[in-house]
């Protein structure tokens, strides 16, 4: 999905296809594909202002933290779940 984004050079067609692969990524336990995506995922979505995507990107951020616990990355977990349902919930009053 991704190369077909970057082939399409299309802004939004390659947030699509880069924020479902890192869901894809992270439900199927291949962490450094998701972290890699989830990074070009954060990039891109700023660049573009494409923030319907953001919170996919803050999810997976956060689901990887969690995935390896330590002190510093449960409060960032904590944090990236706090923000990714606090920013679902604005766009969901929003429509």
């Amino acid at each position: 999905m991704v190369e077909y984004g970057l082939k399409a050079n299309h802004a939004l067609s390659l947030a699509i296809g880069v924020a479902w692969s890192c869901l894809v990524f992270l439900w199927a336990g291949r962490d450094e594909e998701c972290s890699r995506l989830t990074a070009m995922l954060e990039v891109h979505v700023e660049r573009h202002g494409i923030a319907t995507w953001h919170p996919v990107a803050t999810f997976c951020r956060g689901a990887l933290a969690s995935s390896k616990p330590t002190e510093a990355t449960r409060e960032s977990s904590f944090s990236s779940c706090y923000r990714t349902g606090y920013a679902m919930a604005r766009s969901a009053d929003s429509a």
